[in-house]
């Protein structure tokens, strides 16, 4: 079998987030719209100076990672910070007899490396792609030179670390509190709200294997399947092979919550059990 190697792009050849306009002497960056944009709307390079722009992408590097290939794997060592442009990604974590579980899912924009923001020696996450994902690798020391010199970049970083450790809060609380049933409806409607292309089909706009859906909530694979079947029973979900569509999303949104569609059943206190 051929190995896939994934593209990269001399810088000659970026097609991201410099934006030219800001940074003088770097007009060989960014030859793209779309590129420009993502640096120009981020607000985490918004209040960095164009010296301190050339600066941050002085050995800048963009990767395109084919559909399936890993982005990085877990404890390697982290050589910079890496962000989604364009395309979708998962991150990882492997636990127990080597098992999958999905943390989050990226998109544009989105850092992936976050934790290597602390300095840690190893990565502690993997990251693959989804589909067709560029991803934009800025130098680690070209990162903490600037942050060591700008108090709004820095204070940015911190606000995304605080983010970050309020999601892993919720998904801690969401595991010990949410039946399966309730997870596999929250995290549907979420990825409708993320990802969504604004049509009008209710398709949630990523398209996921069965086995990352278990993995995102925490479940067997055989679980999540019996769950889609049973949510395409009662009409609330169209499901064509990894495309989902939403088409009852006040159902839907029911099932995520304690008093969701499929409540438990109640004893009256003076029934006979026998």
């Amino acid at each position: 079998m051929t190995a896939v190697i994934p593209v990269f792009r001399p810088a000659c050849e970026l097609d991201v987030v410099i934006s030219l306009s800001r940074v003088p002497n770097l007009q060989h960056f960014g030859r793209d719209d779309m590129s420009n944009r993502f640096v120009a709307n981020h607000h985490l390079f918004e209040d960095l100076s164009p010296i301190e722009l050339a600066a941050l992408f002085a050995h800048v590097q963009v990767t395109t990672i084919p559909k399936g290939q890993p982005i990085f794997h877990e404890g390697s060592r982290p050589t910079g910070l890496f962000f989604v442009i364009h395309g979708k990604a998962k991150v990882s974590k492997r636990g127990l007899w080597n098992h999958e579980q999905i943390v989050r899912l990226a998109g544009p924009g989105d850092l992936l490396t976050l934790r290597a923001v602390g300095g840690t020696p190893q990565l502690v996450v993997s990251a693959t792609a989804l589909e067709d994902t560029d991803v934009l690798s800025i130098d680690m020391d070209d990162f903490f030179n600037v942050i060591k010199t700008n108090v709004t970049f820095a204070f940015k970083m911190i606000e995304l670390l605080a983010r970050e450790l309020d999601h892993a809060e919720n998904r801690i609380r969401d595991l010990a509190q949410m039946s399966v049933r309730q997870r596999l409806a929250d995290l549907l409607l979420n990825l409708h709200r993320i990802y969504h292309d604004g049509s009008e089909d209710g398709s949630i706009g990523v398209k996921l294997s069965r086995e990352d859906l278990a993995n995102c909530v925490g479940t067997a694979t055989e679980t999540v399947v019996r769950l889609l079947s049973e949510f395409r029973e009662k009409r609330i979900l169209a499901v064509d092979g990894r495309s989902i569509f939403i088409l009852d999303r006040e159902r839907l949104e029911r099932a995520s919550r304690p008093d969701r569609l499929f409540p438990i059943a109640r004893i009256d206190k003076n029934q006979s059990l026998s």
